[in-house]
C-alpha cells in the first residue's frame, strides 16, 4: 500500500504507526465475517463490502489496511461453462449481423448447446471483478488479522527507506544468512560473538530494480522474530521529506515464528568434478568489527591448501561488488568467486573491473565455473 493510505503519524521528524491491536478485534471480526460470506460471489461485491463501515468510529485507513491484506488471503478464478473468449467471440459475431440482445443470447445458447444463464455468466466470467471468490482453507483470527496488517504496514514503509540499521542480540547469523538469501545489499558490524549492527541499503538508494528490491526488504522482517532482540531505524522518504521510522522487540507486527526463506539456488556441488573438489559450507569471516559471510568453500583433493570461497550475491552495484572483495582480501582472502547475476544490477553503468566474479542470467553454468578455477591468481 501507499505511505498516503497507511494508519500513520508523522511527528518531529519520525514516522510512528498505529498499530492493529486487541480493541480493533470487534470491527476486524465483522471484516472476516464479510469477507466469509462473500465465498462462490462475484470479487467486486466482496471489494465493495470490504469498503464500507466494519464498526462505528473505525479509522478508514485503518480498515483500508486491513481489508487489503484481508483481500490478499482470498483467491478468485474463472468459473464459466464455456471459456468466456468463446463465448464473446461466438455472441459479438452474432451481434454484428444485427437483432435483438435476447435473441443473440438464445442463438448463441443454442450453438453452445448450454441455458441464456450460463452464456450471460460466461460472457465476462474472466473479468476481475467477476472472478468468484475462493476462501483460504483456514481463515485467520481477529488477532492473526492484526499481526498480518502491521506486518504489512511496515513493509509497505520500508518500500520508501533510503537506508536500514538493525541493532542486533541472539541469532545474528541467521538473520544475516536470510538477508543473502534474498539477495539484499548488506554489511555486518560486530564487535560480540552473537550480536551486530546489520546495516542494509534501501531500495531508493539504488538506480534499477527498486520495487523488486524493496519486496525482498519487506520480506527479511519476519526474520527479526528469531532474534532476542532487534531495534531498526530506517531513513526513509516520504514525499520530499526524510523521516525516522522505528521498529523495536515487542512491536506487534512479527508472527509467533519466522516464517522459512527458500534457499539459495547455488548448488555448486553439481557443477564440479568430486574428484577433484571437496564442497563445504563457509565459516563466517571477521574482518575488523566486520563479519563476511561466505556461502561455500571448495577444496583441492589434490592440494588442501587451494581452497577458494564462493558468495552468491544478489541486487548489486559495482561499488558493492568492490567493497566485498577489498574486505575479503582484508581478511587475507585471495581466492573468492562472486556470483553476480546479471538481471538483479541495481546501478547505472555498473562495472566489476578487479573483481572475479561469474556473470550468469539465472542458473550457473558448469563452464563459467571452470574457466575462473583454471585461473591463476
Amino acid at each position: 500500500m501507499h505511505p498516503t493510505r497507511l494508519p500513520i503519524r508523522i511527528r518531529d521528524g519520525a514516522v510512528h504507526p498505529e498499530f492493529l491491536g486487541a480493541d480493533d478485534s470487534g470491527w476486524l471480526d465483522c471484516l472476516l465475517e464479510t469477507a466469509a460470506r462473500h465465498a462462490g460471489l462475484p470479487w467486486g461485491q466482496l471489494e465493495m463490502a470490504l469498503q464500507q463501515p466494519a464498526g462505528n468510529g473505525v479509522s478508514v485507513r485503518r480498515q483500508a489496511l486491513a481489508a487489503f491484506v484481508l483481500g490478499r488471503l482470498y483467491r478468485r478464478r474463472v468459473v464459466a461453462a464455456v471459456a468466456p473468449p468463446d463465448v464473446r467471440a461466438l455472441v459479438f459475431g452474432l451481434a454484428s449481423r444485427g437483432g435483438e440482445r435476447a435473441v443473440i443470447i438464445e442463438r448463441a445458447a443454442e450453438e453452445l448447446e448450454i441455458d441464456k444463464g450460463s452464456v450471460e455468466q460466461a460472457l465476462f466470467a474472466d473479468l476481475p471483478s467477476e472472478r468468484v471468490v475462493v476462501a483460504p482453507a483456514r481463515s485467520p483470527s481477529s488477532a492473526e488479522l492484526a499481526v498480518r496488517a502491521n506486518l504489512e504496514m511496515c513493509r509497505s514503509l520500508l518500500m520508501r527507506a533510503i537506508e536500514v540499521e538493525i541493532q542486533l542480540a541472539g541469532r545474528t547469523h541467521s538473520l544475516v544468512r536470510r538477508a543473502q538469501r534474498g539477495g539484499l545489499l548488506w554489511s555486518l558490524l560486530s564487535t560480540e560473538p552473537d550480536a551486530g549492527c546489520l546495516r542494509l541499503s534501501g531500495p531508493l538508494r539504488l538506480f534499477r530494480r527498486t520495487t523488486r528490491y524493496g519486496h525482498a526488504l519487506g520480506e527479511l522482517l519476519p526474520g527479526l522474530a528469531e532474534c532476542e532482540r532487534f531495534d531498526l531505524v530506517a531513513t526513509l522518504l516520504l514525499g520530499e521529506r526524510e523521516v525516522e521510522l522505528r521498529l523495536r522487540s515487542g512491536d506487534p507486527f512479527l508472527p509467533p515464528e519466522a516464517s522459512e526463506r527458500r534457499q539459495s539456488s547455488l548448488d555448486v556441488a553439481k557443477l564440479i568434478e568430486p574428484v577433484e573438489w571437496t564442497v563445504r559450507d563457509a565459516q563466517p569471516i571477521a574482518v575488523g568489527r566486520r563479519v563476511l559471510f561466505p556461502d561455500l568453500e571448495l577444496v583441492s583433493r589434490h592440494d588442501e591448501r587451494c581452497r577458494w570461497l564462493i558468495e552468491k550475491v544478489g541486487f548489486w552495484t559495482g561499488e558493492y561488488l568492490a567493497e566485498k572483495q577489498a574486505a575479503y582480501r582484508a581478511a587475507g582472502v585471495s581466492r573468492l568467486i562472486l556470483c553476480v547475476d546479471e538481471r538483479l544490477r541495481c546501478g547505472e553503468g555498473d562495472e566489476v573491473e578487479g573483481v572475479r566474479v561469474i556473470r550468469h542470467r539465472g542458473r550457473l553454468t558448469r563452464e563459467a565455473l571452470e574457466e575462473v578455477l583454471s585461473r591463476e591468481d
